[in-house]
């Protein structure tokens, strides 16, 4: 695969295993990385067992986790910022997750639900949610990162859950992660004017781009 250089990079899309192309990078060469990896035990994309989000217990999935981001520390400079959007995930049968494939409530729906891996080891109850944002957090910190901030992503426009046991999840996580204790932030204010909020209300779901 090619190395893309620092200039060529305004405005490419590269479609690339994310840990090779990383490692074609030079050392501190960005100052933010915001990526959402495939969630744990979710849904196939490719049908490659070797996917992330295929791996059969949630500490593999995070061991995967943790080498691309050793690589994106290396990449970011040392003021730098990861900001991980990465939703949990029930401990249950694939397939069932909103209340049944065949009772989903869209097409799409439909797919999350049936296509996630039948091979999961948990170690939670079943219907309980297995904590992976958090337990990839802590690891990250012990690695050397400092977990800053944790935004509510809440998503208006989100579609319905067909559950009657739970509420629906209108919110993801994203973590906030700096490379060293002093993370550029530039937010420029007057006086007395606040921080921005560990809040942000983004619209979710079809037909938001056309």
């Amino acid at each position: 695969m090619p190395v893309i250089s620092p200039p060529d990079w305004d405005g490419a899309i590269v479609k690339a295993d994310a840990l090779t192309f990383l490692r074609g990078i030079p050392d501190a060469t960005a100052s933010l990385c915001f990526t959402s990896p495939p969630y744990w035990a979710k849904r196939t994309y490719a049908g490659d067992p070797h996917e992330l989000g295929q791996e059969r217990t949630p500490w593999q999935y995070i061991a995967r986790l943790l080498i691309v981001c050793g690589e994106l520390r290396r990449v970011l400079t040392p003021t730098g910022w990861l900001i991980l959007n990465l939703a949990d995930t029930y401990s249950g049968q694939p397939g069932r997750g909103r209340g049944g494939a065949t009772r989903a409530i869209s097409p799409s729906a439909q797919l999350a639900s049936a296509s996630a891996p039948d091979h999961r080891r948990l170690d939670r109850p079943r219907k309980s949610l297995t904590g992976i944002p958090w337990r990839l957090a802590d690891a990250l910190t012990q690695e050397g990162w400092y977990w800053r901030n944790t935004i509510a992503w809440i998503k208006t426009g989100h579609q319905p859950e067909n559950v009657n046991d739970r509420l629906t999840q209108a919110w993801e996580p994203l973590l906030c992660l700096a490379n060293g204790p002093h993370s550029e932030y530039n937010h420029p204010r007057t006086h007395g004017q606040a921080n921005d909020t560990d809040v942000w209300r983004i619209p979710a779901g079809p037909g938001l781009f056309h």
